[in-house]
């Protein structure tokens, strides 16, 4: 497992003065057992509606970037105007919906934000094999792309065949195969 990688954070790192995150107002009103929506367009737990773009995980795909993931075909500009998922080299078999449907992990990261975020990587076996990496700020409540990963190879570098003996893409970013067996993250010091 490459240990140098280092990926850009975009959400900013605090804490309380003695090193522990605050506790988000909003997750004493939790109660065990019960899953909460704590983004999107109407959150539970009497949450305000997080900006658009930063509502959902899909937000942050960035097979949906026109400059990650400019047009390249008549086919794939039908295929966006008609409101279906980008297609993208790195798509694999299912799609970016993978991050969260397959194989996939995640890691709680006190150091991002006033309340720490959850950060999420790959995981997707050969449905996803996008290296992209995304946080959920806990204190707002908002996702981002923290790592847009490997977007510059040809389609034969994302296939299942293709072989990266140090599970290493090209620029450095890791391969997305099973994160529930092992996560990535930046930490700064």
């Amino acid at each position: 497992m490459a240990s140098n990688i280092n990926f850009p954070c975009a959400l900013s790192m605090s804490a309380e003065a003695n090193g522990i995150p605050e506790s988000p107002e909003w997750a004493s009103a939790m109660a065990p057992g019960h899953w909460y929506r704590i983004s999107g367009h109407i959150p539970d737990l009497g949450l305000p509606p997080t900006p658009i773009g930063t509502r959902y995980l899909e937000d942050n795909d960035p097979a949906r970037n026109s400059i990650l993931n400019p047009l390249t075909s008549v086919k794939e500009h039908v295929r966006r105007m008609l409101g279906r998922d980008w297609s993208a080299h790195w798509r694999g078999r299912v799609g970016f919906s993978s991050a969260t449907e397959a194989w996939n992990g995640a890691v709680y990261a006190s150091r991002f934000g006033r309340s720490g975020a959850m950060i999420g990587f790959g995981g997707r076996h050969d449905d996803y094999f996008g290296s992209d990496v995304h946080a959920i700020d806990l204190s707002h409540h908002e996702w981002r792309r923290l790592s847009d990963g490997f977007i510059t190879g040809e389609a034969d570098e994302y296939e299942e065949r293709a072989i990266y003996p140090d599970a290493v893409y090209p620029g450095g970013s890791p391969l997305p195969p099973h994160t529930y067996d092992y996560m990535l993250i930046c930490i700064q010091s």
